[in-house]
């Protein structure tokens, strides 16, 4: 009688586990991102990011589940603040880290001017004029609603405090995800965008995935317990 190695026989079982658990760490993954754009769905400006699935994820595993921005507006709140403006079209801010000279892209325009005059995040970075400098007001604002004007193409005009005067400021920085300025800007402001996340959509795709998991984690349950079989008739055989 010839014996062969158990590595002979469990081969077969372990590649069907491996691309068992594969599977599921992708639905894992899958699900990681929805529950991520649930509990962010009530940030201003937040896009949510869109699952696609490649397929043969039991051998690509996490490697098949891929992710795209969601560019869709969101709705438009009205504040009556006057340092806050909301995009109605496509594009983003652009914010400049003082610290690092870093620039990121945003949605939320949820603005506030500092002592100096910089208009800044709420987090204390500089939003971009369409020059790429710096957006600061002669003076830091009683009244942002009177004193703070910003038009549809993003232009700001300020009125001072003190001489009463109007000034032209600039214009906000709009750019698209590749840099560029859209065809399109129309900035509202008093107004802030909700986050574009439809709970509903991300509940219903919650759904097959978990159904999907709970398939995959049977399929190893069962591949498990045939193997720890196998090798217990092995082991009485020998």
């Amino acid at each position: 009688m010839n014996i062969y190695p158990v590595s002979a026989y469990s081969s077969s079982f372990d590649a069907g586990m491996f691309s068992s658990i594969r599977a599921m760490t992708a639905d894992l993954k899958h699900m990681e991102i929805l529950t991520g754009n649930v509990s962010k769905s009530g940030l201003p400006g937040f896009q949510a990011n869109r699952v696609v699935r490649r397929p043969f994820a039991e051998v690509l595993g996490v490697a098949s589940v891929e992710t795209m921005k969601d560019k869709r507006v969101g709705r438009l709140r009205q504040t009556g603040v006057g340092e806050d403006f909301a995009l109605a079209t496509e594009g983003y801010f652009q914010l400049l880290d003082p610290k690092t000279g870093r620039i990121t892209l945003t949605r939320d325009g949820r603005s506030q001017i500092s002592i100096d005059g910089y208009m800044t995040s709420q987090n204390g970075l500089h939003f971009l004029d369409a020059s790429g400098n710096p957006i600061k007001l002669p003076e830091k604002p009683m009244d942002a609603g009177k004193q703070l004007k910003i038009d549809e193409d993003g232009s700001i005009t300020f009125r001072s405090d003190v001489s009463g005067k109007y000034q032209a400021i600039g214009r906000l920085g709009v750019v698209t995800d590749a840099g560029q300025r859209p065809e399109k800007v129309d900035v509202v402001q008093m107004h802030t965008e909700d986050g574009n996340v439809m709970i509903q959509e991300e509940f219903m795709e919650m759904v097959p995935t978990r159904r999907f998991f709970e398939a995959n984690s049977q399929i190893f349950k069962v591949q498990s317990e045939s193997l720890q079989r196998m090798l217990q008739e092995l082991g009485r055989a020998q």
